[in-house]
């Protein structure tokens, strides 16, 4: 249990670390970071759709982090929910990966990105299978 554990802690972090950088993004630039390495053309109303549409994401990874890390508290009780993390992790943020590398998207930090997700999906089964 302790792997699962710090698994929780580790991911839920990396997911509240995500979130707050993403909320600062979106409530206090112009956020143009949301679409640093677009492959297409940037004005101002890009700028707030693609910002107001990611908004979903940012939020749901504010909430996803601080259930990991409420989660971490009694990992026995909460195997399933590693599980079905890693599972929303593959079918989530490594097929979208996957889907902007195809679109034309920078393939460096998206690459990277990759990387980091497929680590969360390989642990994530991994730990919760002993449990």
């Amino acid at each position: 249990m302790t792997r699962l554990r710090w698994w929780f802690r580790i991911v839920g972090a990396f997911y509240l670390l995500l979130a707050l950088m993403n909320l600062y993004v979106m409530f206090f630039t112009d956020g143009q970071a949301v679409l640093a390495g677009s492959p297409f053309p940037v004005n101002a109303l890009t700028v707030r759709v693609a910002t107001d549409y990611w908004s979903a994401s940012a939020f749901g990874l504010l909430g996803a982090g601080l259930f990991l890390l409420w989660a971490a508290r009694a990992p026995e009780r909460y195997v399933n929910v590693a599980r079905y993390a890693a599972w929303l992790e593959l079918t989530t943020w490594g097929a979208y990966d996957v889907f902007a590398l195809a679109r034309g998207y920078d393939p460096a930090s998206y690459g990277a990105f990759g990387v980091i997700h497929l680590i969360i999906i390989v642990t994530g089964f991994w730990f919760a299978r002993p449990a």
